[in-house]
């Protein structure tokens, strides 16, 4: 099969996806990963576009608090989670 032997572009990514998500490796090189998304998406949705040329350091300061505080939050719901698995689900977010 081409795509195997290859192994890139889209098609080969649908290959291989379908195992990786079982937590089973589609050949020798392949291994099981944990996979994490951290978001700040309904904090960020309000700063509007002008906000991605403003390099002032107040704002910036806001940005790295936003920042920690996200992950303040992502770490104590998923704490337990790291190394041990995934706390997405990659094809319902991604495919």
């Amino acid at each position: 099969m081409e795509v195997a032997r290859h192994g890139s572009g889209r098609a080969a990514r649908k290959y291989r996806q379908p195992c990786l998500l079982k937590g089973k490796p589609a050949s020798n090189q392949h291994k099981r990963i944990n996979v994490h998304w951290i978001e700040a998406e309904k904090r960020m949705r309000g700063l509007g576009v002008s906000s991605k040329l403003n390099a002032r350091m107040d704002f910036l300061l806001h940005l790295k608090e936003i920042g920690r505080q996200v992950a303040d939050q992502w770490i104590a719901s998923h704490f337990d989670a790291i190394g041990q698995r995934s706390t997405i689900d990659i094809a319902e977010k991604f495919l």
